[in-house]
């Protein structure tokens, strides 16, 4: 909605009946208007109220002037009654709150007063201006500058502005400060709330409003104000009554730094200042991750190369490559940050150290996958076949083993990677029924009972085992598929990617075709025997589990461990789905991240001929 003179002329006619308004108490029922004011008399007990605008607008609230005593309250919904969502609580000054906006085009507002109060005034605006704002991190140093009215000669903000900047930083906290600048000027009943936010908890600092319920209100000199906490928030709201120049405020933040390294399946290292002190970085320097001084920057991935100005490395473990080890169950990766240094190709000869910083990331190898309540899913699947009619029980069951002889029970525990089997029979066809034959036309594992649901491992696609790019040589065999009776496959065991309660279903599409009736696929990569027969059969969903895992979950990328000529190689898998799976048996990675930092520094003499 934009202003036009014709609304400007309404609305300061209307202010100035609102400056007029009559103390009220009790239920009010609606407000008049797009904006105006509601004073609650002292001593009123209680009081409500609801401001509706027209169907798509919005309207928003707040305390203009007086204060709530102990034991005395306003609350704030969402909608017309109590029965909406609880937007705010009103205590005090209701600075802490600020001003509130409803989600919908009502706002219903109600006062409880135990003790007696002090008259209350209250402004209500419907939302003009919005487009102001945001959520910003704590950056060092931030301006804000009111929004200004386009419609205006003058270089002044619009009526109805709600804008609120949100500045985020380490949930540790930070010091904030802001200062607002001399030539600020606000119409009354315009105001600045600056607080913590909803989401903080902890700040130390006491909630301000700038502002004049009783006139303009001027920044004196040099005002600035200091908080602390993990969260900053400033908020601007303007009524229908007036306008002015507005504010520019400057915000500056200290926060603590960020933790030198982070791992997972993304590394993050972050060259602070000690570790910058340590390489002996200089302007020109350049910063690399390689497992020896004998590697080049030139020859290392673009990720793993970095310089001063921007001292810090993100990373695919598969990109920068670490110095690896394995020891009683735990995997360490080292990422070694060296420091090429700028050579001055003026002079003669030069003289200068290597140095080098480690960074340490500890894996656990072992996980453990275990059945504990497993349930397989059996569903009666009736259907026809040409040319005889029957019913079929067909279910889809696991095991543990290649005997496929004891159904994995609740106890069952199952060690990563070991092989899960999976058996799809029709368990009601005598054996000698060679003619319905079972084929596993696609097979998939995911999180939840819903064969749709995310995330989803992919097993057997076309009748045939998937070859994930994530996956270890194999990790799917097709054991028997498109063959009398029942079908037979095996995976290896696995953990799903940043999830808390892990578990596994499998589900498989199924087709039990009747080779009198007609043709029949064959087994993956076999031509078809090639029949004129048309009816091949029918298609159905079996499900089974939930395989429940055991230990916690892992969100960071599993390394293969290779043993060639008496030297360790570690190869690392890309995400490249839901999954993430060594491909030795013996190494799975986990959420152990330990930073453990180191200097080493050679000593060397270049002399240029």
């Amino acid at each position: 909605m934009r202003f036009t003179s014709w609304n400007l002329l309404f609305l300061a006619a209307f202010a100035l009946i609102a400056e007029k308004g009559e103390c009220a108490c009790g239920s009010l029922g609606n407000l008049p208007g797009n904006f105006g004011r509601v004073e609650v008399d002292s001593f009123c007990p209680f009081a409500d109220w609801t401001f509706t605008v027209a169907p798509g607008d919005i309207p928003f609230i707040y305390l203009a002037d007086g204060i709530l005593f102990t034991g005395n309250e306003c609350k704030a919904y969402d909608g017309i009654d109590n029965n909406g969502t609880l937007l705010g609580v009103f205590t005090g000054s209701g600075y802490e709150v600020g001003a509130i906006r409803s989600s919908s085009n009502s706002l219903y507002v109600v006062c409880n007063m135990s003790v007696a109060n002090e008259r209350l005034f209250w402004s209500y605006q419907l939302v003009l201006v919005d487009d102001c704002g945001g959520s910003f991190p704590a950056s060092p140093d931030y301006n804000i500058v009111s929004p200004q009215d386009p419609s205006s000669m003058q270089s002044i903000y619009p009526h109805g502005t709600f804008c609120v900047w949100e500045f985020n930083g380490d949930p540790a906290g930070c010091n904030f400060t802001f200062q607002l600048d001399t030539n600020t000027v606000l119409h009354n009943y315009d105001f600045i709330f600056i607080n913590y936010g909803p989401e903080n908890v902890g700040g130390q600092g006491i909630a301000i409003r700038y502002g004049n319920p009783d006139g303009f209100y001027f920044a004196p000199d040099n005002l600035t104000a200091a908080y602390t906490g993990s969260q900053l928030r400033v908020m601007f709201v303007s009524d229908g009554s007036g306008s002015s120049v507005g504010f520019t405020m400057d915000v500056t933040a200290e926060c603590p730094p960020p933790d030198p390294l982070q791992c997972g399946e993304i590394v993050e290292i972050v060259l602070n200042e000690d570790s910058l002190h340590k390489l002996n970085a200089t302007a020109g320097d350049i910063l690399y991750i390689a497992p020896s001084e004998d590697v080049k920057p030139e020859d290392v991935d673009p990720s793993c190369v970095t310089t001063i100005l921007d001292p810090y490395f993100i990373f695919n473990v598969t990109q920068c490559v670490p110095v690896a080890e394995e020891s009683d169950g735990v995997i360490k990766l080292t990422y070694t940050v060296w420091n090429q240094k700028y050579l001055d190709q003026s002079v003669p000869v030069q003289r200068y150290f290597i140095f080098c910083v480690n960074f340490t990331c500890e894996f656990e190898s072992n996980y453990t996958v275990t059945s504990s309540e497993l349930e397989p899913e059996i569903r009666k699947i009736g259907f026809d076949t040409d040319p005889v009619d029957a019913q079929f029980q067909v279910s889809l069951e696991l095991y543990n083993n290649d005997t496929f002889e004891d159904p994995l029970a609740d106890d069952a525990t199952i060690t990563v990677p070991q092989y899960v089997y999976a058996e799809v029979r029709m368990t009601d066809v005598p054996a000698s029924s060679n003619n319905f034959h079972v084929e596993m036309t696609s097979c998939w594992a995911t999180l939840t009972d819903q064969p749709t649901a995310s995330p989803l491992y992919p097993i057997l696609q076309a009748s045939c085992p998937v070859v994930n790019p994530f996956d270890p040589a194999n990790a799917i065999i097709m054991l028997r598929n498109s063959q009398p009776i029942y079908g037979q496959f095996k995976f290896r065991s696995f953990v799903w990617t940043n999830v808390t309660d892990q578990e596994i279903y499998v589900h498989c599409d199924v087709t039990i075709c009747d080779t009198d009736a007609g043709e029949c696929p064959s087994e993956c990569g076999m031509k078809r025997r090639r029949r004129s027969v048309a009816a091949v059969g029918e298609k159905h969903v079996l499900s089974a589990g939930p395989i429940l895992i055991a230990n916690k979950p892992v969100d960071q990328v599993i390394q293969q461990v290779k043993k060639e000529r008496n030297e360790m190689e570690y190869d690392f898998i890309q995400s490249g789905g839901p999954i993430q799976e060594s491909q030795d048996e013996e190494m799975y990675a986990a959420l152990v991240l330990v930073l453990v930092a180191g200097a080493c520094v050679v000593i060397l003499l270049l002399i240029k001929k």
